[in-house]
């Protein structure tokens, strides 16, 4: 049978491409949440999946509404991007008769997160978008850094003022579009170290990132050709969510090929640990800064603290604040730390990233 999204252009229209692309990748998930034997299910076209062997032109037509009511019970389920338009969804039978059903789902909140994440994203596609750089410094030799790491601000074109992460990133994650952020704070990350070949940098990337999607081609294709850029790229898996191993196994190798380094950080909370499991060998694990208050309160807490150090290759401790935080680390036998101890966040320098049009 062909399941189709009939009203995929009428949504284009009243959102934009970005909203439209991301409701199709999610159709085709719901679907296969459904459908026991992957191999039954390709994608024909936008927001059309074909499916063989769910109905058959022998079954009664009792038995293949019943089919597809569960199907479209399942679609309407979803409590990401699909909630917030009514899709009219047709589904041909293997007979060419078709069945049409409109799921209408309102959502309010989901429709209040979009508007935030589509204003934000918007803002960072026409240069709104500042770089902050924060060093994870050598604890014995603190002039010394391993890398910066870059944290994202967006400036509102109407507000004029820096926003912070915790303040966008919540809608970004409800409207499923953390893969349209995170390709354009790397791509400007990429841009930084085309700029000045004396730069080591880091950034963040969802684990919803972290596998190789369509969007990271354009990305791989210019790491490739750039080798000494790729040398100098390292990319920080965040623990808010869990990888799906295979694909994180693959992402890792692919970028260890090219020359970049992986970074599991927070680790040791939430889905840090699970996700540096999954990645096999990761190049640097980052401890949730949670290791060093524990550290602070008991003599436990420290051994536990010490014995984080031989974790991977490089092991970096997060949350040095001041010269007690680094004398505890000092003793644990770290060589790595990160904190406001050196280049607080919100003093750090912005990095304005010119409109595309203009690079």
């Amino acid at each position: 049978m062909v399941i189709r999204i009939t009203n995929l252009k009428e949504i284009e229209r009243r959102y934009q491409k970005m909203i439209s692309r991301a409701m199709d990748i999610e159709f085709f998930e719901r679907i296969r949440g459904i459908v026991d034997d992957q191999a039954t299910i390709c994608r024909v076209d936008a927001g059309c999946i074909r499916v063989t062997g769910m109905l058959k032109a022998s079954m009664s037509l009792s038995r293949t509404h019943a089919c597809i009511e569960m199907l479209l019970r399942h679609i309407a389920s979803a409590h990401g991007l699909l909630p917030l338009a009514a899709l009219d969804v047709t589904v041909e039978r293997p007979d060419g008769r078709p069945h049409t059903k409109v799921v209408r789902i309102p959502a309010s909140e989901g429709r209040m997160h979009l508007a935030h994440a589509t204003e934000v994203l918007n803002a960072m596609a026409h240069g709104h978008l500042a770089l902050s750089l924060q060093p994870i410094f050598n604890v014995g030799e603190q002039d010394r850094s391993l890398y910066d790491e870059c944290l994202a601000r967006v400036i509102l074109p109407e507000s004029h003022c820096a926003m912070m992460p915790s303040s966008f990133i919540p809608s970004i994650e409800r409207a499923l579009l953390m893969n349209e952020f995170d390709q354009i704070v790397v791509s400007s990350v990429i841009d930084r170290l085309a700029a000045d070949d004396t730069l080591m940098l880091g950034c963040n990337i969802s684990a919803a990132s972290a596998a190789l999607s369509h969007w990271w081609t354009a990305i791989i294709d210019r790491l490739k050709r750039r080798p000494d850029i790729a040398r100098r790229l390292v990319l920080e898996i965040t623990e808010t969510a869990p990888l799906k191993p295979a694909e994180a196994q693959e992402f890792s190798r692919c970028l260890n090929r090219l020359g970049c380094k992986v970074a599991i950080d927070d680790f040791g909370s939430r889905y840090g640990t699970q996700n540096a499991i999954d990645i096999g060998t990761p190049d640097i694990i980052k401890l949730d800064t949670s290791f060093l208050t524990d550290a602070k309160d008991t003599s436990h807490g420290f051994e536990r603290l010490h014995r984080m150090t031989g974790l991977a290759r490089t092991v970096v401790i997060e949350g040095v604040e001041d010269e007690m935080d680094l004398d505890i680390v000092t003793r644990a036998g770290f060589e790595w730390a990160q904190g406001h101890l050196h280049g607080e966040v919100e003093s750090a320098m912005l990095h304005q990233v010119p409109p595309a049009h203009s690079r």
